[in-house]
């Protein structure tokens, strides 16, 4: 199904870049992270096109075209940076209670996209802007985990939330596959993941890092359960309540990012498939649970984080793609037929029937497109 769907699903996407570029900056248009609604800075979308284009230069008629626009947005990536915030962050302004920098991911797009346009394209200087930017991210060797890093307030408290550390790992390891430095980072992140990963029951990975890493996060967390004591001390008429509906929330949002996380699983496992971790009763659990009957009725019921934005239904192919290496290295035998149909849901919800895209179910427009790119594996 994925394998006939993507050549022309690529091409599609090749043909609509102009509709979603931004001709002054050098970038694709920003657009918002989803069922978050909070406004992006143009970083995102530009890397998931790096990875668009780069695909691109495959083809002997959409090569030429495909370098010159992973040129321009080489030098609006480098017009931003030097311009403005000076990292790759991923959102715009600041709100209360919300991170500025939000986390690790906004560097980790850029990566991932880098590492797949800086092979066709090389450019010194960018590379070692993302060099310096990973360095700025202060690694904790005791925890496994990176720092966040505020341009304007320097190194910050550890990212708690587990998908941004697991891909900024994932991302960093494509990127800098040369550099010991950051190799040896990602090796002890992988060594620590059984501690930093936790799963429910049923291998469904749990969205947050299940304990407070760091001081400040354990400051914070203390102040949300004085918060909570003090409701109930005075009475507040639903703390229970609200504690279940949190939970669920929680559930919910595990299962729309699941199969976001075992995308980037598969990318370290390219990297590091001699890693004891990927033979882990946790991983090989978590990489089950992608075709039970649980997970396949869970993904399928109006999970807002699923289908209609981290689109799992693509993120997909790489677990069909890599799956005799995931039989071999792991010991796990996935079910294509299983998952085949994740992929027609996908599609259903990103074509019509004449095969053109559209974007009714999704929340925003732009950055569901710029997504797709996770259908080339």
């Amino acid at each position: 199904m994925l394998d006939v769907m993507k050549d022309n699903i690529l091409r599609r996407l090749i043909t609509r870049f102009d509709d979603y570029v931004d001709e002054a900056n050098s970038l694709m248009l920003p657009g918002h992270n989803g069922p978050y609604n909070e406004q992006e800075t143009p970083l995102r979308n530009t890397a998931h096109w790096l990875v668009i284009l780069a695909s691109g230069c495959m083809y002997d008629d959409l090569r030429e075209a495909s370098l010159a626009n992973i040129e321009r947005l080489h030098r609006g990536i480098l017009g931003f940076h030097n311009s403005k915030h000076l990292n790759f962050i991923s959102r715009v302004s600041r709100k209360p209670n919300v991170d500025f920098s939000n986390g690790v991911i906004g560097a980790a797009w850029i990566f991932e996209g880098l590492s797949n346009s800086l092979r066709v394209l090389p450019n010194t200087k960018l590379y070692d802007i993302c060099y310096k930017i990973y360095c700025n991210h202060k690694f904790s060797q005791q925890a496994g985990l990176w720092h966040r890093n505020d341009p304007y307030k320097g190194v910050g408290r550890i990212d708690q939330t587990f998908n941004h550390q697991l891909w900024f790992a994932y991302a960093a390891s494509q990127l800098f596959e040369s550099e010991a430095r950051v190799l040896a980072d990602v090796e002890v992140f992988l060594d620590r993941a059984c501690t930093n990963f936790g799963t429910y029951e049923n291998g469904l990975i749990y969205h947050p890092i299940p304990y407070k890493v760091d001081w400040r996060s354990r400051i914070a967390g203390g102040v949300r359960l004085l918060k909570a004591a003090t409701l109930i001390t005075i009475g507040s008429p639903t703390p229970q309540l609200t504690g279940a509906i949190s939970a669920e929330r929680l559930r919910q949002k595990s299962i729309g990012y699941h199969m976001f996380n075992i995308f980037a699983f598969l990318g370290l496992l390219r990297v590091f498939p001699d890693h004891p971790f990927f033979k882990s009763d946790s991983f090989k659990a978590a990489l089950r649970y992608t075709t039970c009957k649980e997970y396949l009725k869970d993904i399928y019921h109006e999970n807002m984080f699923g289908f209609a934005y981290n689109l799992p239904g693509f993120e997909v192919s790489r677990l069909i793609a890599r799956r005799e290496e995931i039989r071999q290295v792991c010991g796990v035998r996935v079910d294509t037929e299983k998952l085949d149909g994740l992929s027609e849901m996908q599609s259903r919800l990103v074509l019509d029937s004449n095969g053109d895209f559209e974007f009714e179910k999704f929340a925003d427009e732009r950055t569901a497109i710029a997504s797709i790119y996770k259908i080339l594996g």
